[in-house]
């Protein structure tokens, strides 16, 4: 199936969407790509915000610069720290007795990252298609609807991950 359309019924029932996900037979690549695919939407979202903060900068920071920096940030580091991320909250639920694995455990997280990345796409067109005075409240709105989105389908996701049918 399309990720675009698994992404929408996660929207609709996010714990058949996960089950799914967890008994599928999702492998190593696959969950890579969807970490990889997550973090570089995430860098997509944000290059209007720093287009404006390059704009705007009284200091020589041009918009490369800044491009660059985010680009290091959210595709070569943060993957990292998602991974960290992920056998952490494996561990925290193996303490509070979770029947999961650490596959199980990776697949919950960076399924909910890519499922809450066209949010924040969004936030980031709406902050490059507002006027400049409303961008930012609309942009800081989106991002945490995004945010909370993330959220909400990552928890669903560690229930489902840790107390299989």
């Amino acid at each position: 199936m399309l990720v675009a359309a698994e992404i929408l019924r996660t929207y609709v029932n996010p714990r058949q969407a996960i089950r799914n996900k967890l008994g599928d037979g999702t492998g190593e690549g696959q969950a890579l790509a969807y970490l990889l695919a997550a973090c570089l939407m995430h860098f997509c979202s944000r290059l209007p915000q720093l287009s404006r903060e390059s704009a705007n900068n009284t200091e020589d920071l041009s918009f490369p610069a800044l491009a660059s920096g985010q680009f290091i940030g959210a595709v070569l580091v943060a993957p990292l720290a998602f991974y960290a991320l992920a056998a952490a909250s494996r561990l925290i639920g193996r303490a509070f007795g979770g029947r999961s694995n650490w596959r199980n455990s990776r697949i919950a997280l960076f399924w909910s990252l890519l499922s809450a990345a066209p949010l924040g796409l969004v936030a980031g067109a709406a902050s490059m298609l507002l006027p400049l005075e409303f961008a930012p409240i609309v942009m800081n709105v989106l991002s945490w609807v995004a945010a909370g989105a993330f959220a909400l389908i990552w928890a669903i996701g560690i229930l489902e991950a840790e107390n299989p049918p």
